[in-house]
C-alpha cells in the first residue's frame, strides 16, 4: 500500500518537475 502511494507521489513530482526544468 505504501509503495502505491509513493508511486503516485513520484508521478506527481515528475509531472511538476518536467515543466519546471524546461
Amino acid at each position: 500500500m505504501a509503495k502505491r502511494g509513493l508511486n503516485c507521489l513520484l508521478q506527481i513530482i515528475s509531472e511538476i518537475d518536467l515543466p519546471v526544468q524546461k
